[in-house]
């Protein structure tokens, strides 16, 4: 359990996260969406996106927070098996 938690504190941030493979589909889809909707057509479907967009920032966020929580007690139990409370 140290070992683990030690490597994973001691392990860098990751700042930026790549999906080339991702943003070249997303690229291709979106010319092919182009060529085939109409102006209503394409509007709807920025609406859904933005509104799938909003749903994964929100799950995101919420995550985070239980991720957060998890490693304060996991910081508080570590320390408690040391002595220090």
């Amino acid at each position: 359990m140290e070992n683990r938690l030690y490597q994973l504190l001691s392990s860098p941030l990751k700042e930026h996260y790549h999906c080339p493979e991702e943003q070249q589909r997303i690229h291709s889809n979106l010319g092919l969406l182009k060529e085939h909707l109409s102006p209503q057509e394409k509007k709807l479907l920025l609406r859904v996106v933005d509104d799938y967009t909003l749903t994964i920032e929100k799950i995101s966020e919420v995550a985070f927070e239980d991720g957060f929580r998890l490693a304060v007690k996991i910081m508080f139990e570590c320390l408690y098996l040391e002595g220090r409370f």
